[in-house]
């Protein structure tokens, strides 16, 4: 069976988290405490990233191989790792750097002119909500051994 890029983001998995953050931002947050509605979309969105970095580039290298007429192969563990780590560095970002959730609230709604965006408080305790990193990691492996 011929590989195929971005493969990961067609599993259950996944599509459980997008489905956590969307039933988080339009009803859990309305009704249950706030520091549950913050904990359970950091969860879904650590575990969401890695696994479009990495989606993104399994594309990309995809595109690379016809433009150049080769067989494309998976990338290995190396995007893995990167995306993981680009995902883990940014969620740390978001709760440690000051200002950063304020720019990236305005690099959003730039990008995003039809939503509003506005930026969060930073809570260095959502940095448990990083555990599901390692997840994604493995679920990326997994997903690639098939």
């Amino acid at each position: 069976m011929e590989a195929v890029p971005g493969v990961a983001l067609l599993h259950p998995a996944p599509a459980s988290a997008a489905a956590l953050v969307a039933l988080n931002d339009l009803w859990i947050r309305n009704h249950a405490p706030a520091w549950i509605g913050g904990k359970l979309s950091g969860l879904g969105i650590a575990f969401l990233l890695p696994v479009v970095l990495a989606a993104a580039g399994e594309w990309i290298s995809w595109l690379f191989a016809r433009l150049e007429r080769r067989p494309w192969r998976p990338p290995g563990r190396g995007l893995r790792l990167a995306a993981c780590a680009a995902a883990a560095l940014y969620g740390a970002a978001m709760e440690l750097v000051p200002g950063f959730g304020v720019f990236h609230a305005a690099w959003l709604s730039a990008s995003l002119p039809c939503l509003s965006f506005r930026s969060g408080t930073a809570d260095p305790t959502d940095l448990c909500c990083l555990l599901a990193v390692p997840l994604a990691y493995l679920h990326l492996g997994r997903v690639r051994r098939g």
